[in-house]
This record gives structure tokens, C-alpha cells and sequence, in this order.
């Protein structure tokens, strides 16, 4: 560190190459993507992909005579070149859009609501590690998906509303995956990273929470909004409204339970195609760190601003089934938390085999809570928390004739 310069950065990339971009606030992904269309022979190149963040519609003040400007204050998804090196930089601006760099830019619905775009979560293809899906939710309450199985990075232009509309996974009437909103109709603002579940069917559930703790008005108690967590099944269709989830509830002893509910999977419709549960907006409770996906569960820290014995604020800790909703919670004992650490203790116990093959094991997992105030093994999970899972052979067939069928 203490020989690194400025000589020693591969690239680096600002609002100066482009307005469009503006404080980045979330994790950047170095991704695998198919440079190739579907039918070609596949071709692959790995990218910088990163969320124009806030304010980019704000100029620099403390940079003198930076006055770059996002133009509408939509935020994007940028695409930039890995393979760039400071060689090929004939120039000091060597940042050309549609050539070393594309913009995927998300449509906004409102200009009375601050637009951002702070994190997203992709899906990776099993057998080559290239992104096929990526999901982000922005601070209007939109929830994006953008779909690669079809078109390659070599289908980018430099048009990044073109490019919404080319990688988009849904067209028509409406270009969300999902618009989240209160009871009363309010945009619930996203800060976090989906987490996406395997499901069934070969499908996904995607889950997330709502909330913001960016700014001074993100204090006040009780909320604007009613903040909500959700999960929605990912079919060919867009989910709307929250009609369209099944409600739940979280007990005044921590338990939080969702009414027993079947998912419509079908590529019609739109009831029951998930579930939601309300945060306490009395005391400004909302979702804004990561989640912890594993065995099936979701394991996450809900925040409030200003609760405690000095007003520092705090949270709540949860550990619900990704499918059903249903699960645990308790108050955090180490103020505002952030993603939890998820441990298996002990050995995997497996019963045998049944008669199709399939095992089914069990485990046992503890979970430590982290936040402002340090670790602590959370109460509900201090004596491990116990989480089934088939195993072994998905499907058995007995061919008694494979001696006549072995040549075909």
C-alpha cells in the first residue's frame, strides 16, 4: 500500500465520462456474460457491472468545475470493459459509450421522488458461469429484471433506453417486474440486493425488503411509508400489486407467520404468486442490509432509526422460510445490524435411502448477529436451528429390458 499510485490503477471511471453515473453506495460485480447471440457459437468476455448509485442528476460541489449532470435522473445499469488497459488509452477521456462501455438506463414513473439505483443480484448459468438474469430494485419502488439468455453483450448499443427495451425480460403494458408500494399506495424505496431462492419447477423466488437510510428525513419516526419485506415467484409474467401475495404477520413474541397459500405457477394470472410482511412503521422499521440465503431460509436484520435506551437506534432479527414466510424473530442486542453470520455446527445426520433413492438430511446451524455494538449469537439460533433437505437421487426408473434397449 505504501508504494500504490495512480500509476498502479488498471482504469478508473467517473461522472466525467459519463453525468449518467453518481455516487456509487452498493457492491460492483466483476461478471462472465456472453458476448454471443443465442445460436452463434458462444463467446464469452468478463465486465465491470456496477449501479449508477445516487444523485446523479446533483453536480459535485466539492470538485471544482465538475458540472456533470445526468440529464433526466434516471438511474442505470452500467456495462464497462474489463479488458481496457492504460496502453490502450490514446487520450485522457478514453471512455467511449457503445464502444467500452455501455448503459442500461430504468425507466422512472415519478419526478417527486428521488431516483436511485443502489444494488442488484444476478443469476448465473450452472454450467458456464455466465449471467444469465440480473434483479434490482430502485428507490421508486420498482423491482427490474433484466434477461441475457437471448441476446448477447454484442446486442448493446449506444442507446441505453434501447438497451432496456432489447434486455428487459418483460414487454407490453408494463416494464416491471414489480412495483412495490404500502397499503396506501406509497412507493416503498429498495437499498438492498435481492437474494434469488431456488424454488421449484426449475423456478426462483426473488426476496427483498424496502427502506432507505440515506438522509436526514430517513430519521424521522414514525415513517412516510409502511415498509414491507417481500418474495415473488419469477414466472413469464410480471407480479402485480400486492393482491397478488399472500399477507403475513410478525407477533408481538417475534413469531412471524403467513397464512398457508398455494403458488399460482402457471404463465397466466397473478394470485398467489408470493408473500409480504409489514414492518413496524411506528417505530420506522425497514429492510437495507444484506440477506442471507441458505438451507432453504432467509436470515436478515431489519433496522430503526432512533429505538433504544439512547435513542442509537437498532433492529430486529429474522429467520423465515423462503417459500412459506413462516419463521422467527427477536430485537437485535447489538444495535443496527448488518448481514448475519450463518454457521452449521455439529455432523449432518442421514437417514437411509428410500426406495427411489432419495436420503434426507438434517442440519443444525447457529447464527451470529453482527451490528454497531458488535457479535452475538442470536437467541433464536443459540442452540442451532434445525433444517431438513432431500438429498441423493431426485428420480429412480428400474429398466427390467435395458438389455434390449442398450443399442438404441
Amino acid at each position: 500500500p505504501a508504494s500504490f499510485s495512480r500509476n498502479n490503477v488498471m482504469w478508473e471511471f467517473t461522472d466525467r465520462d459519463s453525468p449518467e453515473m453518481g455516487n456509487v453506495i452498493g457492491t460492483p460485480k466483476i461478471l462472465k456474460m456472453r458476448t454471443s447471440a443465442l445460436n452463434a457459437t458462444p463467446a464469452y468476455k468478463y465486465y465491470a457491472v456496477v449501479a449508477s448509485g445516487v444523485n446523479n442528476y446533483r453536480a459535485e460541489a466539492a470538485i471544482p468545475n465538475v458540472t456533470t449532470v445526468s440529464a433526466t435522473g434516471n438511474p442505470s445499469i452500467f456495462i464497462i470493459d474489463l479488458s481496457r488497459k492504460p496502453s490502450d488509452f490514446p487520450t485522457e477521456r478514453p471512455w467511449t459509450e457503445g464502444t467500452n462501455f455501455w448503459r442500461i438506463e430504468l425507466p422512472q414513473t415519478s419526478t417527486a421522488i428521488a431516483k436511485g439505483l443502489v444494488g442488484f443480484t444476478t443469476v448465473e448459468n450452472f454450467q458456464t458461469g455466465a449471467t444469465e438474469s440480473l434483479y434490482a430494485g430502485d428507490l421508486q419502488g420498482n423491482v427490474w429484471k433484466l434477461d441475457f439468455t437471448l441476446k448477447g453483450t454484442g446486442s448493446l448499443t449506444n442507446n441505453a433506453n434501447a438497451n432496456f427495451t432489447a434486455f428487459n425480460f418483460k414487454a407490453g403494458a408494463t416494464t416491471k417486474f414489480f412495483t412495490a408500494v404500502d397499503s396506501a399506495g406509497s412507493p416503498q424505496p429498495i437499498t438492498g440486493e435481492p437474494v434469488v431462492t431456488n424454488a421449484f419447477f426449475d423456478s426462483k423466488v426473488i426476496s427483498f425488503g424496502t427502506g432507505k437510510y440515506l438522509e436526514v428525513l430517513d430519521t424521522t419516526v414514525p415513517g412516510s411509508v409502511t415498509n414491507t419485506f417481500y418474495t415473488l415467484l419469477d414466472k413469464s409474467n410480471a407480479v402485480v400489486g400486492r393482491s397478488a401475495l399472500q399477507a403475513g404477520s410478525v407477533s408481538s413474541g417475534g413469531t412471524v407467520t403467513v397464512p398457508p397459500f398455494a403458488y399460482n405457477t402457471s404463465a397466466s394470472g397473478t394470485s398467489t404468486v408470493g408473500w409480504y410482511v409489514d414492518f413496524d412503521r411506528s417505530i420506522g422499521e425497514r429492510q437495507i442490509s444484506d440477506i442471507t440465503g441458505a438451507f432453504g431460509q432467509l436470515f436478515f436484520g431489519s433496522l430503526f432509526p432512533t429505538k433504544g435506551s439512547c435513542g442509537e437506534g437498532g433492529g430486529r432479527f429474522y429467520a423465515v422460510n423462503a417459500l412459506t414466510g413462516n419463521g422467527i424473530s427477536e430485537l437485535s442486542a447489538v444495535g443496527i445490524l448488518a448481514a448475519p453470520l450463518i454457521l452449521e455446527i455439529g455432523n449432518t445426520a442421514l437417514t437411509n435411502s428410500d426406495t427411489s433413492g432419495q436420503r434426507t438430511a438434517m442440519r443444525k446451524i447457529a447464527v451470529i448477529t453482527q451490528g454497531s455494538k458488535g457479535l452475538k449469537v442470536a437467541a433464536t439460533g443459540g442452540g442451532g436451528l434445525n433444517y431438513s433437505q432431500q438429498v441423493g437421487r431426485v428420480s429412480w426408473r428400474q429398466l427390467n429390458n435395458f438389455q434390449e434397449n442398450k443399442n438404441n
